[in-house]
C-alpha cells in the first residue's frame, strides 16, 4: 500500500515535524506546503527533514481562512505529485494540525479495504447543517483584502463606503451567480482521500477549458475547501466510485466556524471513533493528548 500525505502546515514547526515522523513509513511520500506567512515554520520543517527523500516541499502561497487559497494549495500538490511520476494508490489530504490514532500499518490495511475507490464525505447542496443549505456560499461573491471580507450582494450595509461599493461591483457583477456547465453542487468535510487514477483525472480536468470555468465559479466562494473537490469529483467519470466517509474525527461545536481544539480528555472518543485521523490539535494548547496516542499507537504496534 502506497501512500501520498499532503501536509498544509501554518504554525507550530514542532508539530508539523512530529505529525511527519509519526506517518513516516516505507512506501510513505510527503508533499509539504508551508503557508508563505511562516518563514520561521518553513526553515524549521526543512532543516529537520533535509535528509528525507521522502518529503518535496511544493511552492507556497499565502492562505487566508476560508478562501479559495485552500483549494489552491492542495492543487498545487496535486500538480506537484503528478509531476513527480510517483506511482501510489491513495493521497491523503492533511492539515499539520491533524494527527493518526493509530499505526501505519492499520491506516495502510484498512485503505486496502477500499482499493480504487475514493473517500470524501459529501452531500447535494441544500445541506441541512449549513446556513442556507449553503447557496449563499456559492450564489455571492466573496472578495477579502487582507484581513476585510467583501461580500456581493452584500448581507447588510454597514457603512456609506460598503453602499458605494455594492453600487460599482453591481455594475460588473450578476446578482445571484451559477457554477456553470450544469454542474449540480456538492459540501462536504475539507478533507478526502483519493486514489491515482482521480488524482491524474483532477490534475488534467483543471487545464481544460470547462475545468478553466468551474476553477473561476469557485474563486470567489466562501469556504471553498469544503465545495470544490467535492463538486469536481462528484460530477466526474469516478462518481460511481466514491464511498462517502470521512477518515477524520472531528468535534464540530454548534454554531461555529472552526472546530474544538482536542485535548487529553477527548482520549476515549478518539480511539473510539473508529477512524483513522482527527482534527485539531494545538501543541501550544495541549501537547498531552498527542504523547497518549503515541503511547496508544506503539501499543497497536506491539
Amino acid at each position: 500500500m502506497r501512500i501520498v500525505y499532503f501536509v498544509m502546515a501554518h504554525k507550530n514547526a514542532e508539530q508539523v515535524i512530529r505529525l511527519i515522523n509519526r506517518l513516516d513509513d516505507e512506501d510513505v511520500h510527503f508533499f509539504i506546503h508551508v503557508d508563505l506567512k511562516a518563514n520561521d515554520v518553513y526553515q524549521a520543517v526543512c532543516a529537520a527533514l533535509a535528509d528525507r527523500p521522502n518529503c518535496q516541499f511544493v511552492k507556497r502561497i499565502r492562505a487566508a481562512w476560508a478562501t479559495f487559497d485552500l483549494v489552491r494549495i492542495p492543487l498545487i500538490c496535486i500538480k506537484a505529485l503528478c509531476d513527480s511520476g510517483l506511482s501510489y494508490d491513495f493521497a491523503v489530504k492533511l492539515s499539520a494540525q491533524d494527527y493518526p490514532l493509530t499505526s501505519n500499518a492499520v491506516i495502510k490495511q484498512t485503505l486496502s479495504g477500499y482499493t480504487g475507490k475514493q473517500l470524501i464525505k459529501h452531500a447535494p447542496l441544500p445541506i441541512d447543517a449549513w446556513v442556507d443549505g449553503g447557496w449563499r456560499r456559492v450564489r455571492r461573491y466573496y472578495f477579502t483584502f487582507g484581513s476585510k471580507l467583501v461580500v456581493y450582494p452584500p448581507y447588510k450595509f454597514e457603512s456609506s463606503i460598503e453602499k458605494m461599493v455594492a453600487r460599482l461591483l453591481s455594475l460588473f457583477l450578476l446578482s445571484e451567480r451559477k457554477i456553470p456547465h450544469g454542474y449540480q453542487v456538492y459540501g462536504g468535510e475539507a478533507w478526502w482521500c483519493l486514489t491515482q487514477p482521480c488524482i491524474d483525472y483532477v490534475n488534467q480536468f483543471v487545464t481544460t477549458p470547462k475545468g478553466r470555468d468551474i476553477l473561476r465559479a469557485f474563486h470567489f466562494t466562501r469556504n471553498t475547501a469544503e465545495l470544490f473537490m467535492h463538486t469536481v469529483v462528484m460530477n466526474s467519470p469516478f462518481k460511481d466510485t466514491v464511498v462517502n466517509r470521512n477518515l477524520h474525527y472531528i468535534d464540530w461545536p454548534t454554531d461555529q466556524h472552526n472546530p474544538e481544539i482536542l485535548d487529553k480528555t477527548d482520549f476515549d472518543k478518539l480511539i473510539e471513533s473508529g477512524q483513522l485521523f482527527a482534527r485539531k490539535f494545538d501543541v501550544s494548547i495541549d501537547s498531552e493528548i498527542l504523547d497518549m496516542l503515541d503511547e496508544h499507537i506503539k501499543q497497536v504496534e506491539d
